[in-house]
């Protein structure tokens, strides 16, 4: 683990490297801070830094870690992407940042990533976020997947091929509620995406939510948009969720999407903060 001496997200002081599973380098943007750690974990085509609307309102004395996924942002490219691997890169991070029971926040392909990681590792985390992650009545037939794969590699390869400035007014028109911030970060974050990550889409390798969730034993937060809009998870699936684990809270917010932080602003981080602070600061009440 080395410091980049780079400057990360927004309030992310520092940028650094650590080795995730199959000697992966993955790039970490930090906030230090002498409280409770948070980490962040992004979804397909994302990055780190697109957190950064998120830490202004953090307390100003959490320790926020925000990495990129491997074949994401900064970290390196991968020869294999699944979510075994992807889960032991966070176990990896938490354990070679000293990340003690952290809170975490994930997105879409991170918050299925966190929920695998939670259901492997019990004792890892405090408590998670899980942030419309992709969980359907039932998976698309292989035929289905490849197709969306396909299609969805090619409209990257193809953003990649365009400007920075092009994508963002792209993106104003599809996603007129997002910052100006919140559009260049995804138009950034897409132009540094491996069009490898896709075989996530391909493959269908993605572990079972329903055993997934069944197995996690710390405190879950559901963020539901409106699928109307775009968002993933239905009514019925999160109320499906909350039958298969008690310790389950859902939260819908129906002016949202797929990617509700951006679509709701201030209200999602009130909302996600107000879980967290419950939940680790009673953990560090209790180890005091």
């Amino acid at each position: 683990m080395h410091d980049t001496g780079e400057r990360g997200v927004t309030g992310l002081a520092t940028s650094q490297t650590v080795m995730g599973a199959d000697n992966v380098h993955l790039h970490v943007h930090r906030r230090p801070g002498a409280g409770p750690a948070l980490l962040l974990a992004h979804g397909i085509t994302g990055s780190g830094q697109m957190w950064a609307d998120l830490v202004p309102g953090v307390p100003d004395d959490w320790d926020v870690v925000a990495p990129d996924v491997r074949g994401h942002g900064r970290s390196e490219r991968a020869s294999v992407y699944d979510y075994q691997l992807l889960a032991q890169d966070v176990a990896l991070v938490c354990g070679q940042l000293c990340l003690q029971r952290p809170g975490v926040i994930g997105h879409s392909m991170g918050a299925a990533t966190v929920a695998v990681c939670a259901a492997l590792a019990q004792d890892l985390f405090c408590c998670i976020v899980l942030e419309d992650p992709p969980w359907r009545q039932a998976e698309r037939t292989a035929a289905s997947r490849r197709k969306r794969a396909t299609v969805w590699r090619q409209q990257l390869e193809v953003q990649q091929q365009g400007t920075i400035e092009a994508r963002m007014t792209d993106l104003q028109r599809v996603r007129p509620a997002w910052t100006a911030a919140a559009r260049r970060s995804c138009a950034e974050a897409e132009r540094r995406t491996d069009p490898g990550v896709m075989e996530l889409v391909a493959s269908g390798a993605r572990p079972d939510w329903r055993s997934t969730l069944a197995a996690i034993t710390c405190p879950v937060l559901l963020v539901c948009g409106d699928p109307a809009r775009g968002a993933i998870v239905t009514p019925e699936i999160a109320a499906e969720a909350g039958t298969i684990n008690g310790h389950l809270e859902v939260v819908t917010f129906s002016g949202a999407g797929h990617s509700v932080r951006a679509d709701v602003g201030a209200d999602y981080t009130s909302t996600i903060i107000d879980f967290l602070r419950r939940h680790l600061e009673a953990q560090s009440t209790t180890a005091s």
